[in-house]
């Protein structure tokens, strides 16, 4: 019976002379596929197709008269599709929301029936989750101005069900706590939470089955001297929770137990170059004070004097590793941090100038007698332009070693070598750029990426920087990388 209202809907529509316009897709499936097929499983399935493809520019009013023909054939629920789709391209189309109306409600029964057959057998989770199904739907149509009806004892019925549901899930939570299997319990629990917010204490047994493993987990590295891996869970913990068991006295602990000192020495020079060896140190300490690392303490020249003060001792002169060891340990210090300069250089390129060969363009007015008419045509002249170029460069190279005052092991060591580069490249033309054509050497290049090429280096910048620019930022390049070395010495330090 379908198949034969099927057929009946759309022999008239199906012939490639009354397909719409608007629906090549259309046309093309019924084109390849031939009406035999039609009365095959497989010709639905292209009817079907043929519909979908042709929505995107399809009326409200032929998706109406789509789902009457739908309905007929005893499809409701493609009918009350396709009265929803109309309805969401036109929510005033009255004949649309009465099918919307009708079929939408036949469609909410059969849910509705489903359902009831769900409560019957007892199958609690399937119930509760059919009938939130049931009132997405009802949401849903009503966003195309129809309301579908649901019976308030259905209501009613569903309240009493979610409630067994609940307490179902939530003695099974709190089992599965019991079990200390949290993954398990948060699913649980925050499920509960969705359902019914303020069903008993969820929300709170939901936070101890997320906190818990990690306070046990801190707790444990603790214990283990796993500072930075105690902290860090313990900020998870007070993320959530900050006031959850003793996180805050435990977190305080970990941390001072691994707070890690290191004295940053004066540094030496070896370069012959005055003042190196203090702008080295300086931007060192202000990378290594930067670091956002919670177990770092630096201390360094100013924090050395104030303790020799107290001490009345003097620091004059080279230090040596042992006056370095003393010293630092006068500072509390766990290790300490020397450096020596090995070289600093800097050179300052002379600028180059030179004189290039180019054309430029013009236009000249010319006359055809064939045609009787005046035309332009593009001439060239020789010309010439200026190429700039500046090289400025800084380099630097010190070696640092961090030594434990605990063990007297090296930490770490190696040779930090860093360069920098300022230089330009640009030219300079007396004529209108936009005229300016390179040379190939046998005549005018007309390429349009030599032209680019030319435009680019015209608009180029022409400020090097100076050398003694460049030797303030090597420094400040060199102290990254020693920050970057130092990162990963910590993690190692202080696990």
């Amino acid at each position: 019976m379908k198949r034969s209202l099927l057929l009946g809907l759309f022999s008239k529509k199906v012939t490639t002379g009354n397909l719409s316009a608007c629906a090549p897709l259309q046309k093309g499936v019924f084109k390849r596929s031939g009406m035999k097929q039609l009365s095959t499983l497989a010709g639905y399935a292209v009817l079907a197709f043929a519909l979908i493809a042709g929505a995107g520019c399809n009326t409200s009013r032929s998706f109406t008269k789509r789902a009457i023909k739908l309905d007929e054939a005893g499809m409701t629920t493609e009918a009350a599709s396709s009265y929803y789709t109309a309805l969401w391209k036109n929510r005033y189309n009255v004949e649309a929301q009465i099918g919307m109306k009708k079929t939408g409600q036949v469609v909410m029964n059969q849910m509705l029936g489903a359902w009831g057959t769900s409560r019957l057998n007892q199958d609690r989770k399937t119930t509760v989750y059919q009938y939130l199904d049931i009132l997405k739907y009802q949401k849903k149509i009503s966003k195309v101005g129809v309301e579908l009806e649901i019976p308030a004892f259905y209501q009613q019925d569903f309240e009493k069900v979610k409630i067994d549901y609940l307490h179902d899930i939530y003695e099974e939570g709190t089992a599965l706590l019991e079990e200390e299997k949290y993954d398990e319990a948060e699913n649980v629990f925050r499920e509960i939470t969705v359902l019914d917010p303020g069903f008993k204490d969820t929300s709170e047994l939901k936070d101890i089955a997320y906190l818990e493993p990690l306070y046990i987990e801190g707790h444990r590295a603790l214990e283990l001297e796993h500072y930075r891996e105690a902290h860090e869970k313990f900020a998870l913990v007070m993320e959530r929770k900050r006031d959850y068991k003793d996180t805050r006295e435990l977190d305080k602990e970990a941390l001072e137990l691994g707070l890690f000192t290191l004295a940053v020495m004066p540094f030496e020079n070896a370069t012959g170059k005055q003042g190196a060896e203090t702008k080295a140190q300086a931007y060192v300490l202000q990378s290594l004070t930067g670091m956002d690392d919670p177990f770092l303490k630096v201390v360094d020249r100013q924090d050395l004097d104030h303790i020799l003060e107290e001490q009345r001792l003097g620091l004059t002169g080279v230090i040596d590793e042992e006056t370095a060891t003393e010293v630092g340990a006068l500072l509390g210090a766990d290790a300490i941090l020397r450096g020596t300069v090995l070289s600093h250089t800097t050179q300052a390129g002379q600028k180059r100038t030179l004189r290039k060969e180019g054309y430029s363009s013009y236009k000249v007015k010319q006359y055809n007698r064939s045609t009787q008419k005046y035309y332009y045509e593009t001439k060239y002249k020789p010309v010439t332009y200026k190429e700039h170029s500046q090289r400025n460069s800084a380099r630097v190279t010190y070696q640092y070693r961090v030594v434990s005052l605990t063990t007297g092991e090296i930490l770490a060591s190696d040779i930090i070598e860093k360069e920098l580069v300022s230089e330009a490249t640009y030219i300079t033309y007396d004529g209108n750029i936009d005229n300016l054509y390179p040379s190939d050497g046998n005549g005018v290049n007309r390429s349009g990426a030599a032209r680019n090429q030319l435009k680019v280096l015209y608009g180029a910048p022409r400020e090097v920087k100076t050398t003694a620019q460049l030797a303030d930022e090597i420094y400040v390049a060199a102290g990254e990388v020693m920050k970057d070395k130092m990162q990963t010495l910590m993690i190692n330090v202080i696990p």
